[in-house]
């Protein structure tokens, strides 16, 4: 399923089964372990601006995009009869499924229910959830501002529990902007800001 919002496309391969294993949950579940590749595709130059659309989609006008591959994994409860030609199958079954992204430079903000309990019980420790979670770059070095993410299964996108929150990808960034790093560049941003009003 292929996505266009604003000149970015995102195709959303279908979602493959990796494996399926035993779950702490108890001995009446199994887990499987799924995964989606999706592609996003930027638009070279953009055909609109701030306020105004463009009149047509940007692939009318033949500009050359930048394509990235990425790999979204999460984990889904099985029942523990269940094999994994079953579970290839009702996920084929559901064309609006999706493994969506959960971002936030707050820990909190990525976990579950289940992970925020385990924490206050002592189960787990804050920093086997940070390590879980910490989004780090190709050399394996925390981003800097911190920044954590989750990825979550949902059967259909445009309508899950995070939808209210969700971009048109079916994602949640929870993120704040750091781009001004300098007193120096905020207080010229404030001083052009100001000039304008």
């Amino acid at each position: 399923m292929k996505t266009t919002v604003n000149g970015i496309s995102k195709q959303f391969n279908a979602i493959t089964v990796d494996g399926i294993v035993d779950s702490l949950k108890g001995p009446e579940f199994k887990q499987a372990q799924i995964r989606q590749v999706i592609t996003s595709t930027y638009p070279g130059k953009k055909v609109e601006n701030s306020m105004s659309d463009s009149l047509f989609d940007v692939e009318a006008f033949n500009i050359e995009g930048t394509e990235y591959k990425s790999t979204r994994m999460a984990w889904v409860l099985v029942p523990t009869n269940v094999t994994k030609e079953q579970v290839e199958a009702m996920l084929a079954s559901k064309p609006n499924a999706r493994i969506c992204k959960k971002y936030s430079n707050k820990l909190v903000d990525v976990l579950t229910d289940e992970q925020k309990y385990a924490l206050s019980a002592g189960i787990v420790t804050k920093e086997q959830l940070q390590d879980k979670h910490v989004i780090k770059d190709s050399k394996g070095n925390i981003v800097q501002p911190v920044q954590y993410s989750t990825g979550f299964f949902v059967n259909n996108y445009t309508n899950h529990k995070e939808s209210a929150n969700a971009n048109a990808f079916g994602d949640v960034d929870m993120r704040v902007e750091t781009k001004v790093a300098t007193p120096t560049a905020a207080v010229t941003t404030k001083a052009v800001l100001e000039s304008l009003m």
